[in-house]
């Protein structure tokens, strides 16, 4: 199955601009109160020739079903586009949503719903009422762009991860997942974990739930400084430059602590291209370089203050 926005209305005003198909973004950034998608969901018939029993190939007792979850405002809402009765082709609807229920990122899916308990039984197919039989690939909706505690070099964006068809067994567990190989790095939370991913994404400044965050996000963050830094010197070596801006800003953030010596920048990128013939050595280096920015130690003493 596949889920596309046909139409973005924002106060009864469309804007086609703002909708990236191969991301599978939906930029909603900006004043306004109301939105409303024009949404068309693609089911082929192979699809329901894999999850559905042979009479039921045509049409069978399905729903399709559009998903918006938001982890920030803890809004999970659900809108038919099909009822009863559904038939493989192409189903066009719409869905209405209200600023005020948004914030941060929302993940908008589409899901083949069972309304009704199979009458034949195949083995390996789901034939219970309410059982969801196959699911798109989500959509991100950006409401408000947030920006990671990793020297503000990528967005963060929180979406479930077991509802990404692409995704193996094993990524669908992660808490995070890096996508780096791109002029704007991004740093995917996975929402299926809400209570970490509600810490996360929670904004205060003091109290237990912000020295949470603050533990929760130097994990996170010694990760996702590894993962670009070593990006960055691989292409930097293959290259002889940095092939993104981004990877010019983290080199620049971390070959003076990791050169205190040097003062020049072309003699940091020199002596990093002699180190690199020993590259565990300087990731190792890399990784006290991110205890001491991030402040780990720091945050972890004024957690163990608060439960204590």
């Amino acid at each position: 199955m596949a889920l596309r926005i046909a139409d973005c209305r924002l106060d009864d005003v469309s804007h086609l601009e703002r909708i990236d198909p191969e991301r599978h973004l939906l930029d909603l950034e900006g004043r306004w109160s109301a939105v409303e998608l024009a949404l068309v969901l693609d089911l082929p018939r192979a699809t329901l020739e894999r999850v559905a029993p042979v009479d039921e190939h045509e049409s069978g007792p399905f729903g399709l079903l559009i998903v918006v979850h938001c982890v920030e405002t803890r809004l999970r809402s659900g809108h038919w586009l099909v009822r009863t009765a559904c038939a493989s082709g192409a189903h066009e609807g719409r869905v209405c949503l209200r600023r005020q229920d948004l914030a941060g990122t929302a993940a908008l899916s589409a899901f083949l719903v069972r309304e009704r308990a199979a009458t034949s039984r195949s083995a390996g197919l789901a034939a219970h009422r309410g059982a969801r039989l196959a699911g798109t690939r989500p959509w991100e909706l950006r409401i408000d762009r947030r920006r990671a505690a990793v020297g503000g070099h990528l967005d963060v964006r929180f979406r479930r991860f077991s509802e990404d068809a692409s995704l193996s067994p094993i990524e669908k567990a992660a808490l995070y997942l890096l996508e780096s190989e791109t002029e704007s790095p991004v740093l995917w939370i996975n929402a299926d974990h809400v209570q970490v991913a509600a810490a996360l994404g929670n904004q205060s400044t003091s109290g237990g739930v912000a020295r949470v965050r603050e533990v929760a996000f130097d994990l996170v963050a010694a990760g996702v400084w590894s993962q670009l830094f070593l990006r960055s010197v691989l292409d930097l070596l293959e290259h002889g430059e940095p092939t993104y801006e981004w990877q010019g800003s983290v080199l620049d953030a971390l070959l003076p602590d990791l050169y205190p010596s040097i003062s020049d920048r072309r003699a940091r990128l020199a002596q990093l291209r002699y180190d690199a013939d020993d590259l565990a050595a300087v990731m190792a280096r890399v990784d006290v370089v991110v205890q001491r920015r991030n402040a780990v130690v720091r945050h972890l003493e004024a957690l163990t203050d608060v439960r204590a």
